[in-house]
């Protein structure tokens, strides 16, 4: 059941659906408990063969759902969502996780403010159990967990989990569908043109992370290929150059570090230590994230999107094991 009481929806809220049902009722139970979702507008992005529509009990404006097909990737159908999306405002997603908070009243007070073209919030854990769970939750969002203060400006907020001015993403016309695979290029070329970007505590996602190394590892080696093809691809950059960067690239793990390391962890929520505990699969990670990176400078996209789709929507993040 849809709910139409206003000409257009404020807010487009696309949705990265898992192949778990468990997964994305727990998200949807969330959304509906914290938000004015009649001024919403839902886009369910799921694979081929699976239809979560019908599992929306109704209140939204509207429901929309886009199925990946052949070819495409996650990143395209994203990119298609926000074409045919109406909301001014996008936010973005995955039913891995639990949107908390007052982010609809939020995010409609902070956009408000001309100035502001990109939103990110906190982001906090769902299971911390083991080494593993840490690591990836440092490694993939450390830099917006618990402590960090709300403000702007800022030069990179959570992928996936982030909100953007429609028009200024349909600004990047066809290279949107590259720009939705490594978000941390889209907001640093945002910065860039001067576009300002502002992180909030007050509203936070709860972020289920991967079981095992395997499954971490993979992701960030994944993301990373995509990285560099993504920058490599959106700045024309000859084969001289990326040669250049595949070779200065194995530097970066000394530099993902020295930012971890900058981290606020004075909050209670972060036990003590907990960055030595977790430093060899954090630093073996930094290297396999990097390893991905110089292939993709050196062999471009060569189906890597469809690698990290496979991560992002065929890992069950619920169910332990």
């Amino acid at each position: 059941m849809e709910s139409k009481s206003c000409k257009k929806p404020s807010i487009s809220l696309l949705v990265s659906c898992s192949i778990f049902k468990e997964q994305f009722l727990s998200f949807l139970h969330s959304v509906e408990q914290s938000a004015h979702v009649e001024q919403v507008e839902l886009f369910l992005i799921v694979r081929k063969g699976y239809a979560y529509r019908s599992l929306v009990a109704g209140g939204f404006w509207q429901v929309h759902q886009m199925t990946i097909e052949g070819s495409e990737a996650l990143n395209d159908a994203r990119a298609g969502a926000v074409v045919r999306a109406q909301g001014d405002i996008v936010v973005f997603a995955e039913d891995h996780t639990q949107l908390n908070g007052p982010w609809v009243e939020t995010l409609l007070r902070l956009y408000a403010d001309s100035r502001i073209s990109a939103v990110g919030w906190t982001i906090q854990p769902g299971r911390l159990k083991t080494i593993t769970s840490w690591s990836g939750f440092l490694v993939e969002y450390g830099w917006w967990g618990p402590g960090v203060t709300s403000g702007a400006p800022v030069t990179h907020l959570p992928g996936h989990n982030s909100s953007y001015r429609r028009d200024r993403l349909l600004a990047y016309g066809a290279d949107l569908n590259r720009l939705m695979l490594a978000e941390a290029f889209l907001h640093w070329d945002l910065t860039r043109q001067g576009d300002l970007l502002y992180f909030t505590t007050e509203i936070h996602s709860v972020h289920f992370e991967p079981y095992t190394l395997r499954e971490l590892w993979l992701a960030d080696f994944w993301y990373g290929w995509n990285f560099a093809d993504t920058r490599q691809t959106f700045a024309r950059w000859g084969y001289g150059k990326r040669l250049l960067f595949a070779a200065a690239i194995w530097l970066k793990p000394l530099v993902r570090w020295w930012e971890l390391l900058r981290i606020p962890r004075q909050h209670a929520f972060y036990p003590p230590g907990i960055l030595w505990r977790c430093a060899v699969p954090i630093t073996l990670t930094f290297f396999l994230s990097t390893l991905g990176e110089c292939l993709g400078h050196l062999f471009g996209s060569a189906g890597a999107a469809k690698q990290l789709e496979e991560y992002e929507l065929a890992t069950n993040r619920r169910v332990e094991r």
